[in-house]
């Protein structure tokens, strides 16, 4: 995992959003390439110390920096790759809570704990790798290839070569239990997110059932009511035809044709050029071509 964002970041691209969903195996052998997906949040850095604003990544491993929308560089990467390996070691995240708010206030003031059965069994070059990691000052954050170099990552290609396998019996334990809750609350927010594409898919039909209704009845007069306007327009000497007595009284028409109107005129004070005078108050924000996306989008 390291080695692959060390190489993102050689090719100047930040990717912003790593996490466990995106580092997949190529195929189901045992020594199946691990590799990294999903560029859509990435970005182009032109050089090391190229900062960034816009707030993006999945709320459990994005940086604090980010999260105090400060200018940030390509060391949120780093950070997240701290929490992906805590997950790993322990078999749970660093920082947990109820909601986004909570997690957010955690994220940047919380410091990272590292206690429990399941830290007995592990290193304490380990550990030093992790802190240094997840370290709240991007500044003192190594960059991938200082990560390369560390102890703990140079030692572990000789723990792979060896015939015995150092099995992390709380932390398998914990990792089932932190990917049922994640499927949990995953199949929690789609089910929340069909109910409310449902309800906005029958108001919509109602209202355009409405609307439907209203223009039948106004386009459709009776029988008799015709007969009536024929022999209106026979005496028109003697009735007036003024265009409040003929018009139609519909509700319905009648918003649409408000809205329609104060859209207009709202779109009409946009253009104004007074609008374009207090553009000069407005503060500049460096212009970085890249997609919007929100941190509390999961």
């Amino acid at each position: 995992m390291v080695s692959s964002v060390a190489h993102c970041h050689s090719k100047h691209v930040v990717h912003r959003d790593l996490k466990p969903e995106n580092f997949v195996f190529e195929n189901r052998s045992p020594d199946a390439k691990l590799k990294l997906i999903d560029f859509g949040l990435a970005t182009i850095m032109a050089s090391p110390s190229s900062t960034f604003r816009t707030i993006c990544g999945s709320p459990s491993y994005v940086a604090p920096e980010i999260l105090y929308q400060r200018p940030y560089t390509y060391k949120v990467d780093v950070w997240s790759l701290g929490v992906i390996i805590y997950i790993l070691l322990a078999g749970y995240p660093p920082f947990e809570a109820k909601d986004e708010k909570e997690l957010f206030h955690r994220i940047k003031h919380e410091p990272v704990r590292m206690e429990g059965k399941e830290w007995d069994a592990i290193s304490s070059e380990a550990k030093h790798f992790l802190a240094s990691l997840l370290e709240k000052d991007p500044r003192k954050r190594p960059s991938c290839e200082e990560c390369l170099q560390h102890p703990w990552i140079e030692k572990g290609q000789y723990i792979l070569e060896d015939k015995e396998h150092h099995h992390l019996e709380h932390t398998v334990k914990n990792l089932k239990q932190f990917n049922a809750r994640r499927h949990w609350h995953a199949a929690v927010a789609g089910v929340t997110a069909m109910n409310r594409m449902a309800r906005l898919a029958h108001l919509h039909h109602h209202v355009l059932r409405s609307v439907s209704d209203t223009d039948h009845n106004s386009t459709s007069p009776s029988t008799e009511e015709d007969k009536t306007n024929k022999e209106e327009e026979k005496d028109g000497n003697n009735k007036s035809t003024s265009p409040q007595d003929s018009k139609v009284q519909n509700p319905a028409k009648e918003g649409l044709e408000t809205s329609k109107e104060t859209l207009t005129s709202s779109l009409k004070t946009k253009k104004d050029p007074a609008a374009d005078d207090n553009k000069a108050n407005v503060k500049h924000m460096p212009d970085e071509k890249e997609p919007f996306c929100s941190c509390v989008v999961s």
